[in-house]
């Protein structure tokens, strides 16, 4: 990410460099939910970063899929804190955390948990 970004998004937690394809789900005009392929490349307790083929635009929500590997899958909420272009069509995006769905929307200033939430976050996707 580039310098002048980092100014203009600061971050609350270090982030884990990590890659895997996925896919996030966003809901279209129509209400109908568009399946989006994404590149994660890094994480933290309160946010994402990854890149796609597609802009998407800043405040607008999706939902990602955690399936760890023992216990129930949830869905997290994000919402875009920025999407710049990149190279070749790409599209480089921060989201924000903002809840697991169906629960209440979790508080995004840091929190001294933040630390376990990240062993958390990280056993949960690297296994």
């Amino acid at each position: 990410m580039s310098q002048a970004v980092c100014q203009q998004f600061p971050r609350r937690a270090e982030r884990t460099p990590f890659s895997k394809q996925t896919a996030i789900r966003l809901t279209d005009c129509k209400g109908e939910q568009v399946r989006v392929v994404v590149l994660i490349e890094d994480f933290s307790p309160f946010g994402i970063g990854m890149t796609c083929d597609m802009f998407i635009e800043r405040g607008r929500q999706f939902t990602m899929q955690l399936a760890p590997s023992t216990g129930p899958a949830a869905d997290l909420l994000y919402s875009v804190a920025y999407c710049q272009p990149v190279v070749n069509g790409r599209f480089r995006i921060g989201a924000e955390f903002i809840c697991i769905a169906g629960q209440d929307a979790a508080p995004t200033a840091p929190r001294p948990e933040a630390e376990s939430s990240m062993d958390r976050i990280r056993a949960a996707i690297l296994g």
